[in-house]
């Protein structure tokens, strides 16, 4: 007799009842979810420990699903991962080329992210490493990528400033050092017509070397500015889920 080793799976769902769907995302890929994961862009089998990610299902209703076409720029599922407190990630295998995962082409405000960078440890990013990029079309705008050899995410009138709060702290630019944490932002002067092009989870189309090193665990987009109080919920329910 074989048993389905998901049957009885219930993902969690973070801390006092939290549930991303109540903030109405445009996407959400959700890593801790394995049953939304597969190794191939059409679906394919679902993904098991240390294999290439093909597919990651949105959850939000919305099918901006994240794929991945190109075999060699898949990055790696692990089920449990040290630099994720033990959860499950998606990492890049390493810097050489252009992993990640490409979305539909969509607009958003704001953003929400749990990540780490490498170790939780460096206090300067080794490369222009990118975590939510435009397409080569646009000169890959709207971006979320660290500043070479600073502790702060890059930023130019060419890509779109964006505010973060690290872990419900007071909105900065400087990251580093990060463990695990959740990251919430948006696009500067709340531009909504700007981030029209694809965006991604992981380095999209940004050049190989530019690779985001170390775990992502979780990625929502919102189409309006979040409230200080719906940052906050979010900020404690994916804390509470994560473990951070």
């Amino acid at each position: 007799m074989i048993l389905n080793p998901y049957k009885y799976y219930k993902p969690p769902t973070g801390g006092g009842g939290f549930d991303m769907l109540d903030y109405s995302p445009v996407a959400w890929l959700d890593i801790a979810d394995i049953t939304k994961i597969y190794d191939a862009d059409t679906g394919g089998s679902q993904i098991t420990d240390g294999g290439a990610v093909g597919r990651v299902e949105d959850k939000s209703g919305n099918d901006n699903h994240a794929i991945q076409t190109v075999a060699l720029d898949r990055t790696t599922y692990n089920a449990s991962d040290a630099g994720a407190n033990g959860n499950p990630s998606l990492n890049a295998p390493d810097t050489t080329r252009d992993y990640g995962l490409a979305m539909p082409t969509m607009s958003f405000r704001s953003f929400a992210v749990v990540t780490a960078y490498k170790d939780g440890l460096d206090s300067t990013f080794d490369t222009y490493t990118t975590l939510i990029g435009g397409d080569k079309a646009t000169n890959s705008r709207y971006r979320i990528a660290g500043n070479l050899n600073n502790d702060d995410l890059y930023s130019d009138t060419g890509i779109y400033l964006v505010t973060v709060s690290k872990n419900g702290a007071a909105d900065s630019m400087t990251v580093l050092p990060m463990a695990l944490s959740t990251l919430i932002g948006q696009w500067a002067n709340n531009v909504v017509d700007q981030p029209t092009t694809a965006v991604g989870y992981g380095p999209l189309s940004l050049g190989q070397g530019r690779a985001w090193v170390g775990p992502i665990c979780e990625v929502a987009l919102f189409a309006d500015v979040l409230t200080s109080q719906q940052k906050t919920e979010i900020h404690e329910g994916l804390a509470a889920k994560w473990g951070i």
